[in-house]
């Protein structure tokens, strides 16, 4: 494909705004042709904000464009799968964001129309263009730990609201969301486990509503076991007082520690730290949201790579699937108070 790659967005809330609409800006293989918003008013704002001279309330307005090869899909959870679809087969390339989307069901039928269609089929878990991640597979890859038989992740902000800057209410609305922060976050940490260590055997959960007053957890516990005899555990937080993203992966002949240096101690505060106390705590601030998120832009440049060489994404519908599937064996283990085993 010599010209550029003619893209639709579909949703103009946070994720958008802040990285898939820029991104396609700043790449010089796209043409951002189009927005769609069922609020009217976003989606007239949102396309004179990028410079894109269409916009619409319908979706299917879009698909209907013959200059449109791609879509992004940044809508609420529930639409997802819908949407996908439909954009298969109308012959659409699709970059969904996470999770893929609310039911492994319907993750199958996402697969199955783009594979039907000979579309591109892209899930948003972006951790694995992280460039420490990117660079911790390296080590691994490189034996240099040996065999890993522990992983641990820590990956907690603020939340919808607080540490995003969401538009609308959807994200604590179990029927639209699917969840809380499990969902919400804890797909990236299960693509990222599966990337470093395989699949996972069996999930165990711990999941509540401790912080916020809401109907979907704001603080999740996740133990996990592997099929190539290592062990794992994630917490995830939207009660966060600042942003950490750390990693503690042990293997035979050596470990791996990011963001978990044993001292200094780092506080995230606003108070002022006692001089007693300044050898040895680090007093630090709550790192930005432009900070947070800089790294994944990368991935809507590698979406429209695969749409130009005709190859596979980095991150398949099949590894979207995957991600859901512990999420969804987390929530049921939290559910049930049991062991789930995958497949379930």
């Amino acid at each position: 494909m010599s010209r550029r790659v003619g893209i639709g967005v579909i949703g103009c809330g946070a994720i958008a705004d802040l990285i898939h609409l820029p991104a396609y800006k700043e790449t010089g293989h796209a043409q951002l042709l189009a927005v769609c918003d069922i609020d009217e008013m976003r989606a007239k704002s949102t396309a004179k904000k990028f410079g894109i001279e269409a916009w619409y309330t319908d979706y299917e307005k879009i698909l209907e464009r013959k200059d449109v090869d791609a879509v992004s899909i940044c809508t609420p959870n529930f639409l997802h799968c819908e949407q996908a679809v439909a954009a298969a087969e109308a012959g659409k390339h699709v970059f969904v964001e996470k999770p893929m989307a609310t039911t492994l069901e319907e993750c199958d039928q996402m697969i199955r129309s783009c594979e039907g269609s000979n579309v591109k089929l892209m899930v948003g878990h972006n951790e694995r263009f992280n460039p420490t991640n990117e660079k911790i597979k390296e080590i691994l890859d490189e034996g240099l730990i040996g065999t890993v038989f522990e992983i641990r992740s820590h990956i907690s902000y603020g939340g919808p609201y607080e540490g995003w800057p969401a538009v609308s209410d959807w994200f604590f609305d179990i029927g639209k969301a699917g969840g809380g922060c499990l969902i919400d976050v804890g797909g990236h940490v299960f693509d990222v486990f599966r990337w470093f260590v395989g699949d996972v055997q069996s999930v165990s959960a711990f999941l509540g509503s401790l912080a916020k007053e809401t109907k979907v957890e704001d603080n999740a516990m996740v133990l996990l076991t592997f099929r190539r005899n290592a062990i794992g555990e994630c917490d995830i937080s939207w009660t966060y007082k600042g942003f950490e993203n750390s990693r503690e992966i042990l293997g035979t002949e050596g470990g791996i520690f990011v963001g978990a240096a044993p001292s200094p101690i780092a506080v995230y505060t606003e108070k002022k730290v006692p001089e007693a106390l300044r050898g040895l705590l680090h007093p630090t601030f709550p790192v930005s949201l432009a900070e947070q998120i800089a790294y994944q832009k990368k991935k809507i440049s590698h979406f429209i790579e695969t749409i130009m060489e005709d190859k596979e994404p980095f991150v398949t519908g099949y590894d979207g699937r995957a991600a859901l599937e512990i999420v969804l064996a987390a929530y049921k283990s939290a559910r049930t108070g049991k062991v789930v085993c995958l497949p379930d």
